[in-house]
């Protein structure tokens, strides 16, 4: 009667063990999941913030490509302008001089 007491004792402290066993690594595998989740979390965020950057240096530079190209046109328009005054005033002279009146300037 001790020893059959004895073998369901030890069959009793195996499964409480087993038991720990698996609820450990229950635990462990919950605890992989959770830093491989915060792991591709944290890659995922880097890529957005990644392409946030370029999407805002692209901004810039449409911006800066926007001024400079109203810039080249008021720039157009002046010259265009000061040609326009200095073809009005040759042809309003008698007497057109034109190589020491006017002078061409290249963009």
């Amino acid at each position: 009667m001790k020893f059959i007491n004895d073998v369901k004792e030890r069959e009793a402290m195996q499964m409480l063990e087993e038991h720990a066993i698996h609820r450990f690594e229950k635990s462990e595998n919950i605890k992989r999941i959770a830093h491989i989740q915060e792991y591709n979390r944290h890659k995922l965020q880097e890529k957005i913030g990644e392409k946030f950057e370029k999407i805002e240096e692209f901004q810039r530079q449409k911006a800066l490509l926007s001024v400079q190209k109203q810039e080249m046109a008021n720039e157009i328009i002046k010259k265009k302008q000061e040609y326009s005054m200095k073809f009005q005033q040759l042809f309003k002279k008698k007497n057109l001089d034109v190589s020491n009146s006017f002078q061409f300037d290249l963009l």
